[in-house]
């Protein structure tokens, strides 16, 4: 199973529903925190264009469970 978002740049694969979000999870969690949560490291304009639109599409949740 594929699930592609192309306004993120997003393009996930697994062999079943079931790990397909899991792998989305995943990848959403890993672009929060290389582009939003960690503000020391310098982006490029693109990289700035990501944290926007991950800013514009969902928002932080204290103590959030899985």
């Amino acid at each position: 199973m594929t699930a592609e978002y192309s306004d993120l740049d997003l393009l996930v694969t697994a062999p079943t529903r079931s790990a397909l979000l899991d792998a989305i999870r995943d990848e959403l969690a890993f672009l929060w925190e290389q582009y939003v949560a960690d503000t020391a490291t310098p982006l490029s304009p693109g990289g700035r264009g990501l944290r926007v639109k991950l800013h514009t599409l969902f928002e932080a949740v204290a103590n959030a469970a899985r």
